[in-house]
Order: C-alpha cells, then structure tokens, then sequence
C-alpha cells in the first residue's frame, strides 16, 4: 500500500462498496440521512488512528443518497473506515455519531482481532462518553480481485 499522502477524485455512483479502479480505488456508500461522511486509511490493522482522513463534500461526492469519492494511488490490500455525521433522533431510527468508525456495510471481508459488543454498537450516550478514552479499533482492506473487499479491526471476524 502507498504511504504518502494521497489525492481524490469525485468519484461515481456506483458500484456500492470499495472496487479498485485503473487510477486508484472507489468508495461508495449509501446513506439517505448522512450529513457527512469521512473516508478513513490506515497503514495497519492495530493502527488506532488513519494516516489519511478524507471528508467528502457533498456537493461534488454525494449523488441523491449516495455518496462516493476516489483516491488515486491507492491499491488492493488498502485498509479504511468511515465516519458518518447525521441527527441523532432514536425515536427516527437515526443514531449517527461522527465520532465512532464505522464497517463498510458492502464489505465482503474483515480483518483483525476484535470482539463484538452489542451494548457498545446500540447504546450512545453511555457507551459514548467511555469510548471516548478508549483506543479506536480500524480497518478495511480492498481485495486484489477489485471488487469490495472491506477488512476490518472494530469487530471480532473468525474463519
């Protein structure tokens, strides 16, 4: 994987997920009620935080509900997170919460050693406040093959 610092395209629509292009690799997610959403690169699995945090602008990333962007010079084997902004209305079904890194929903692989904690991932405000002194887990890694090979450390994965 590159290790400097990288630059952007607007990026598609569409494929949803990661998927390697001829310039670099293409994100892309989906999120009717996102106010924002950052792109998060990470050079290993245990790093607590990104090398390289992008914040997409929806006035050239985000297509209807989709939002997309593409980072030139980075290959297969790339390991990212997101962060994605939005109201916090439980009662909506909307729990966004910037400060938490999130999977790629279009994942087709983890990685790293985790343990899922259900109270962690619903509950907010009490889960919220002691997370944040705790190191943050991170990491999704684009497959070889192209397509949207996501690997991550935030959440236990075993074979």
């Amino acid at each position: 994987m590159t290790r400097h610092l990288l630059e952007t395209r607007p990026g598609k629509p569409y494929p949803l997920g990661a998927s390697v292009t001829l310039q670099g690799v293409q994100f892309t997610l989906v999120s009717k009620n996102a106010t924002g959403v950052y792109l998060q690169l990470f050079h290993d699995s245990r790093d607590s935080e990104p090398f390289q945090e992008f914040e997409l602008d929806p006035s050239l990333n985000r297509t209807g509900n989709v939002w997309h962007i593409e980072v030139t010079g980075l290959t297969a084997g790339a390991l990212y997170l997101y962060r994605v902004d939005g109201p916090f209305e439980p009662k909506n079904g909307h729990r966004f919460n910037r400060y938490h890194s999130l999977l790629d929903p279009y994942a087709r692989a983890l990685t790293g050693d985790f343990t899922w904690d259900i109270q962690g991932a619903i509950a907010y405000e009490k889960i919220f406040r002691e997370q944040l002194h705790t190191k943050r887990n991170r990491s999704t890694k684009i497959s070889p093959s192209g397509r949207e090979a996501v690997q991550e450390r935030s959440q236990n994965v075993s074979s």
